[in-house]
Formats: structure tokens, C-alpha cells, sequence
């Protein structure tokens, strides 16, 4: 039997990242364009990094930093809620 895939959701996921030196497109694996960035959270502090980050990914596979500071050494818990359909 063939099970025809297309049109399912993808569930929420968490991808962990770090940080850029500047803006800029941070690799998350899994996202794709147009997927709701739930949340950004510093795994280290707890605090919520949200506000220096995209909340829409505007590029399959990366979520852009729209934060100029240096946040290189800090990694991220991506919370991704996806909006789009496997194809």
C-alpha cells in the first residue's frame, strides 16, 4: 500500500543554534519559509532572545538574526511552529 504524504503537517520542533557575530542568517535545520519562530530562548540563562531574531523564517533552512550585536557565543532553542506542508 502507498500512503500518499502530501499536504500533512509537520509538528513543532526545537533547534539548537548559535548565535551570529551581527545580522544574518542562522542555520536551523528543519525550518522552512514561512514557519512561525515561537520562541528564542538562551539555553544557558533561560531568557528569552526573541526580540533579536525574525519571527517568520523568511529563508528555508535559516532564521535571520536581525540583531546586530555579537551573539556568536551563545547557542539557542529555537521553538519552530511550522505553517507549511510537506510536498
Amino acid at each position: 500500500m502507498t500512503v500518499n504524504i502530501r499536504g500533512m503537517r509537520r509538528p513543532s520542533f526545537v533547534v539548537t543554534a548559535a548565535g551570529l557575530n551581527g545580522t544574518g542568517g542562522v542555520p536551523v535545520g528543519g525550518v522552512l519559509k514561512s514557519d512561525i519562530i515561537e520562541n528564542v530562548r538562551n539555553i544557558v540563562t533561560g531568557a528569552s532572545a526573541s526580540a533579536s531574531f525574525e519571527t517568520v523564517a523568511t529563508v528555508n533552512g535559516e532564521v535571520q538574526q536581525s540583531s546586530a550585536s555579537n551573539l556568536s557565543g551563545n547557542e539557542y532553542d529555537f521553538i519552530i511552529t511550522p505553517v507549511g506542508v510537506n510536498t
